[in-house]
């Protein structure tokens, strides 16, 4: 039976193995004075890329010539929060900011956890430029058939799939565990409702194309029952065969075993593109900003040698616009160089005033 790719998602959510993961990738931002500014995306390539072949790019974009692409020799080991990922090629290339606003690299719509909206503010105060990065991914709109309020509050989905602070003071290691069991339970039951949702869907559309069905318009009544029914026996396998087993069973019929014959791999690839959204999730990213000057605030939860440091994957904005922020200030040392003159020349004019003061 072909392997349910939107479950991985679950598996990923619930387990939080980061090495579950299909892409990884480092993203450094190094952004100029001058509002231009620079990208540096490492990723890891099999031997056909490293021998040329672009072709077989690890990357979502297009490598044009606008791109420098540089190859290492051996490997170097590069952090994703706990996991140790070996990287040996980055793509770099200079870009140019238009009114603070950063614009994306040619490909990226196609996968929103590459996609976010980058601003840039500089602001000018005599002895400090300030410099206030701004990104923000937008909130994943398609999240499958089934509400996931139905079972996750709209708190509960915020420290599943993100992080609320102070959520859970006062707590001892005991209640946070009831807390987090009770949550990953029910997302469970969401996430397996939602695959029998999409299976049905896929499994009424062919089931429909014969045009001589005897049960099709008798699907729609029985959909909830039948999801009932093999929940309560233990079934959380919801895949469009599963789905036509399940119903050869509750109405004592071989029909839609036949149709799985006949559509089989039609089913399963409709189901994959009703279910696209399970790709996002298979990318992890590294984002590091460089901004001129010294790093002042930041909302990164890790900060190295001055360099705010993200985890971006799809689960955090799932629920909600994921936004990442950093302010920085870069001292304007012709400002002081002026002030002391002009203090200088305020302070030679003081005295003098005060030499024809007393001689007088």
């Amino acid at each position: 039976m072909r392997t349910v790719r939107f479950l991985w998602i679950g598996v990923l959510s619930v387990v939080g193995l980061l090495s579950c993961t299909t892409n990884y990738y480092r993203i450094r931002t190094r952004i100029g004075s001058d509002d231009s500014f620079a990208r540096e995306i490492c990723a890891t390539g099999d031997s056909a890329f490293m021998a040329g072949d672009r072709t077989h790019s690890p990357y979502w974009f297009a490598l044009d010539s606008s791109w420098h692409v540089i190859r290492y020799d051996s490997c170097f080991v590069q952090n994703f929060f706990g996991e140790e990922r070996k990287m040996n090629v980055c793509a770099v290339r200079d870009f140019k900011s238009e009114r603070g606003v950063l614009p994306p690299i040619e490909g990226m719509g196609k996968y929103p956890v590459t996609q976010p909206v980058e601003t840039l503010d500089k602001s000018f105060r005599w002895f400090y430029t300030y410099y206030d990065y701004r990104a923000v991914y937008p909130e994943i709109t398609d999240k499958g058939p089934v509400p996931i309020d139905t079972y996750l509050t709209p708190q509960e989905q915020q420290i599943w799939f993100r992080s609320v602070e102070g959520a859970y003071r006062e707590m001892n290691g005991m209640e946070l565990k009831s807390q987090l069991d009770d949550m990953e339970k029910n997302f469970w039951k969401w996430w397996i409702h939602t695959c029998f949702e999409i299976s049905y869907d896929v499994v009424a559309h062919f089931d429909s194309l014969s045009g001589k069905s005897p049960y099709i318009s008798r699907l729609a009544e029985v959909k909830d029952s039948l999801f009932r029914k093999y929940r309560n026996e233990g079934e959380d396998n919801f895949s469009p065969e599963d789905v036509c087993r399940y119903l050869d069973c509750y109405w004592n019929t071989s029909h839609y075993s036949d149709l799985y014959r006949i559509y089989g791999e039609e089913m399963s690839d409709r189901f994959d593109e009703k279910s696209a959204t399970s790709l996002l999730f298979e990318t992890c990213i590294r984002y590091e900003v460089v901004l001129p000057g010294r790093l002042c605030s930041t909302n990164a939860p890790f900060v190295e040698d001055d360099v705010p440091v993200w985890k971006v994957d799809a689960f955090r904005f799932f629920t909600g616009d994921y936004v990442l922020t950093a302010q920085s200030r870069q001292v304007n040392g012709w400002a002081f160089g002026v002030t002391l003159l002009l203090l200088s020349g305020v302070i030679v004019y003081c005295l003098n005033r005060l030499r024809r003061y007393r001689r007088k």
